[in-house]
């Protein structure tokens, strides 16, 4: 990915115990270690040109990961039927160049929380 891409990842969200590994999708998992190789490969595309998009739970850990990128939460509707009513905190996470990073929290300031 360079100048001009964007890219969106949508990894398997985090679980409420940071270390702990996501195993439903695949028996390999998706732990705290793969949540780290893929800030680092976010990082690297964003220093090359692209847009990097990446959405995940709200976890203050995972925040702390994704340190300088604008960050925006928001409410999503559980959709599971034994879960109605209630809803979770999901956190869409932007990495690029100032200057879109800067036309992104314009964009949503008002609307949704921006960090």
């Amino acid at each position: 990915a360079g100048r001009g891409s964007v890219v969106f990842c949508d990894p398997v969200y985090q679980q409420s115990g940071a270390r702990e590994v996501f195993s439903r999708y695949d028996s390999s998992g998706f732990s705290w270690c793969d949540q780290e190789r893929l800030v680092s490969a976010a990082g690297r595309a964003s220093t090359a040109g692209a847009l990097v998009v990446v959405s995940n739970l709200s976890d203050p850990k995972l925040s702390r990961l994704y340190r300088g990128a604008v960050a925006i939460d928001f409410k999503r509707t559980n959709p599971l039927p034994n879960a109605r009513g209630t809803y979770r905190v999901e956190t869409v996470y932007f990495l690029g160049s100032r200057q879109v990073l800067a036309h992104v929290r314009s964009r949503f300031t008002g609307v949704y929380r921006v960090k």
